[in-house]
């Protein structure tokens, strides 16, 4: 969802890939050539190439032995991606959509689409032919074993075995040609999204999905235990910080095995015609089993020598809550009914619910999310942002961020525009004495509201969550200035 001014690629293939296709590549054609020699007299000329006739015969099964153990390596890292699935079936029956390039007709597709896939198992079966056929014709070594009815039908099934391969190589590099793109993808290893989102979108998903759960809730845990060291920020809240990185490094590994169903198509079209949240935090039903979150997370604090008796007594006190007890108090932290709250559960409730969204959120691709009419609001679960992020990457550098406190979404707002009230006058910027800059709070005259806003220039290691909850001396500053938050955070909750 961030402006980009550098082509971003999503990574096809990896190096070993693509080197052992093109292993595979140069010793199908030095077998093909030298097959074709032995094939018929007429093409004898191209035994020049191998060093003569006899040559040729002695070098052609050993070019074919070494491409089918290349082969069968790179089989074994694409055999889970060519396994025939539902939507394959259906993608397979629209054969003129696909002939008349109707991608949008089509369902969604993973790494490979059905007709790729087919391909690959004519090619296995092909070369599980050629081994049979050429182990018992091969007279230097075996086909003194074997009957000469056998070798017979074996040198038959070898040349067809050939044809057919032959047809489906030269299939394969039609096809490659025919969707712009796939070349370079096997040559330098990248395509662009857009072309793995008109492509195989259901890749597309897997990857993005992968990539945003990889490090978000550890590189949290990472900065909190940076903010509590002696002389940091937050040291003077080290304790806390040092056990809400423990809360992160839950976090972390509960949405490694965690999964959340995307949001259905019509779902989809609804936030967009209304333009709303497409999974809004007060509306979405939930499913059962983010109340497996809960159970998880309080373990993993319980365990942590980090927490003291009270954290833990609140933690098995939600562990032991009925099913009904924790969706209502889900309902109320979601709602921001803070009266309602168990404010010793709640940092703990709300870490497995920021799982649970950030999974779903995960699911979506940028265009996916519909631009809400009240910016200061997160377009995917409508939450309130926890902070504000000037980043410093390439592709967003300059550019500022709200970060949503639930779901981990980022979106774009204007600089010096009041993240509450959306007004643009008499905005400043306060910070505390000596510090490094990174972390400031943004006021505003007409609201008397403030959120922090962080610099990546400053600090590449900033965090909108830890650096919020870590930076308490400034909401005490801004409340003797006479300003209030304008959100909470997600880890720290008290009574009004």
């Amino acid at each position: 969802m961030s402006p980009s001014d550098a082509r971003p690629t999503v990574v096809r293939y990896t190096a070993g890939e693509r080197t052992t296709h093109w292993l595979i590549a140069l010793a199908f054609v030095l077998a093909a050539l030298s097959g074709l020699v032995l094939f018929h007299p007429a093409l004898f000329w191209l035994s020049v190439f191998f060093g003569g006739g006899p040559w040729t015969r002695i070098l052609h099964p050993f070019i074919g032995l070494f491409m089918l153990i290349v082969f069968l390596s790179f089989a074994a890292t694409v055999w889970d991606d060519n396994r025939m699935q539902p939507a394959d079936w259906q993608w397979l029956r629209r054969w003129r959509d696909v002939v008349n390039n109707r991608e949008e007709q089509l369902p969604e597709v993973g790494r490979y689409n059905a007709g790729q896939k087919l391909l690959f198992l004519v090619i296995v079966a092909c070369m599980a032919g050629l081994l049979l056929s050429g182990l018992v014709i091969w007279r230097a070594y075996f086909s003194s074993y074997f009957a000469i009815g056998l070798i017979r039908f074996a040198s038959l099934l070898h040349a067809v075995c050939a044809f057919v391969l032959i047809c489906a190589i030269l299939v394969h590099i039609y096809a490659a040609v025919w969707v712009k793109g796939s070349i370079h993808a096997m040559l330098g290893g990248t395509v662009t999204p857009g072309w793995a989102w008109k492509h195989h979108r259901a890749w597309f998903r897997q990857i993005t999905h992968a990539a945003h759960r990889a490090e978000f809730f550890a590189a949290r845990g990472r900065r909190l235990r940076q903010l509590a060291e002696t002389g940091a920020p937050g040291h003077t809240i080290g304790d806390y910080l040092r056990l809400m990185a423990v809360v992160a490094d839950a976090q972390q590994l509960a949405i490694r095995s965690f999964d959340a169903p995307a949001p259905a198509a019509h779902e989809l079209v609804r936030s967009h015609t209304h333009r709303m949240p497409v999974i809004h935090a007060s509306s979405w039903p939930r499913a059962r089993n983010w109340r497996e979150l809960v159970t998880q997370l309080c373990g993993a604090v319980s365990a942590a020598q980090e927490a003291p008796a009270g954290v833990r007594i609140a933690c098995e006190r939600l562990q032991s809550a009925r099913p009904e007890e924790l969706e209502a108090q889900a309902d109320a932290l979601l709602d921001g009914r803070t009266d309602a709250i168990d404010v010793g559960g709640a940092p703990f409730l709300m870490a497995a619910l920021q799982v649970y969204w950030v999974a779903l959120a995960s699911r979506l691709l940028p265009d996916q999310v519909p631009g809400l009419e009240v910016p200061g609001l997160c377009p995917v679960c409508g939450t309130l942002p926890v902070a504000s992020i000037v980043r410093a990457e390439a592709r967003s550098e300059g550019y500022r961020f709200l970060h949503c406190a639930l779901c981990g979404t980022e979106w774009h707002l204007v600089r010096i525009t009041c993240s509450q009230c959306l007004g643009t006058a008499n905005i400043a910027y306060h910070s505390i004495e000596g510090d490094s800059g990174a972390i400031r709070a943004e006021s505003c005259d007409q609201c008397h509201t403030y959120r922090r806003i962080l610099y990546q220039e400053k600090d590449t290691n900033v965090d909108p969550v830890a650096d919020d909850l870590g930076s308490l001396a400034l909401d005490l500053l801004m409340s003797e200035a006479g300003y209030h938050r304008g959100s909470g955070n997600p880890l720290l909750w008290h009574r009004p």
